[in-house]
């Protein structure tokens, strides 16, 4: 699953994704139109709704495999 957040991130972020560190920061990584295509291919994804608080927390990689996580 991690791996699968990871290629998202990067299709999103146009980076490759080796180069996506988990600690990097939204702003290193994606706009806020990027951010709506991310929570929406996630969404797609796994096909899950994200609340409009755990989207305001996926501020770095980690946080977006975590907010994942915990959701499904």
């Amino acid at each position: 699953m991690e791996n699968k957040i990871i290629e998202i991130i990067s299709r999103v972020s146009k980076k490759k994704s080796e180069d996506i560190l988990n600690n990097m920061s939204e702003k290193e990584l994606w706009d806020s139109f990027a951010h709506l295509e991310l929570i929406l291919s996630l969404e797609e994804e796994f096909d899950l709704m994200l609340d409009p608080e755990e989207i305001a927390e996926m501020r770095t990689p980690l946080k977006v495999i975590e907010v994942i996580k915990d959701k499904i």
